[in-house]
C-alpha cells in the first residue's frame, strides 16, 4: 500500500459508517498516519 492509498483509508470510513464518530476515528487516523510523515 503506498501513503496515497494510506490517505484514502479514513475517507473510505467516512463514506462506510457515515456519522459524527466517523469524524472522531478519521481524526485519530489522521493523526497517527501525520505522526509517522
Amino acid at each position: 500500500m503506498s501513503l496515497m492509498e494510506y490517505r484514502q483509508i479514513p475517507i473510505r470510513l467516512r463514506e462506510l459508517i457515515g456519522n459524527k464518530e466517523s469524524q472522531e476515528l478519521v481524526n485519530a487516523i489522521n493523526s497517527a498516519f501525520a505522526r509517522h510523515e
